[in-house]
């Protein structure tokens, strides 16, 4: 921006797309740091919290002698399901901020590799100006310069726009998935009405041995 502004000293015309390129000024940093943050977030969903899961049900195993093991069984490979797809779409979310990014960074890249250009046809021009012969071919040199600066700005700007329209819909769609996870209310046969809820006290039907370390001592028959 700073290379555009210093020509557009001597090509007025440039500000035009000056305050067009102004208009895809982000925080490309922060978007790094959102999408380390997303990435971590995801790879503890993937691996961390079904490391405890797993290890919870496997000391589950030990003393556990009533029947509703089979219910805790059940409720927690559920909720491991949903842990992995909520991993599912914390993946998702840090691959569509990685691509806003890299879009961001390719924009500029492109936008200062013109600016460097044009900031030298506009010294050549105002060393062209000096001398009465090319004065007037500097002037046009000039125009032509401002027009075709401007139409690559606002088009490589458009082009950003859209993508940006297509990556905020993805995420608008991501973020709806996500919030659905957590706005799940069972109705019918699986809704609990905890005001009413009864603990049933009574022994189980079945008992499960308790898992031994050690075997039985030997016994003589």
């Amino acid at each position: 921006m700073d290379a555009l502004k210093l020509a557009a000293t001597s090509a007025p015309g440039l500000t035009t797309g000056i305050l067009v390129a102004s208009t895809a000024i982000a925080n490309v940093p922060a978007m790094g740091d959102a999408r380390a943050n997303w990435l971590a977030i995801a790879k503890d969903l993937e691996a961390g919290y079904p490391r405890i899961l797993d290890n919870a049900t496997f000391l589950s195993r030990a003393e556990w002698i009533g029947d509703d093991r089979e219910a805790y069984l059940h409720a927690t490979a559920i909720f491991s399901r949903d842990v992995q797809k909520l991993s599912g779409l914390c993946f998702d979310i840090e691959g569509e901020i990685r691509k806003v990014r890299d879009a961001y960074v390719t924009y500029w890249w492109e936008i200062g590799g013109l600016a460097a250009m044009v900031v030298g046809y506009v010294l050549a021009a105002r060393l062209m100006r000096l001398t009465p012969h090319t004065g007037a071919y500097a002037e046009l040199l000039l125009n032509r310069l401002v027009a075709i600066t401007n139409f690559i700005i606002a088009k490589q700007t458009k082009l950003l726009g859209a993508f940006l329209l297509l990556s905020g819909t993805t995420l608008s769609t991501i973020s709806k998935s996500m919030m659905g996870m957590f706005n799940v209310k069972p109705t019918g046969a699986a809704k609990i009405d905890f005001k009413q809820a009864v603990i049933s006290t009574r022994p189980p039907t079945v008992y499960v041995a308790v898992k031994r370390e050690k075997p039985e001592p030997h016994k003589a028959p």
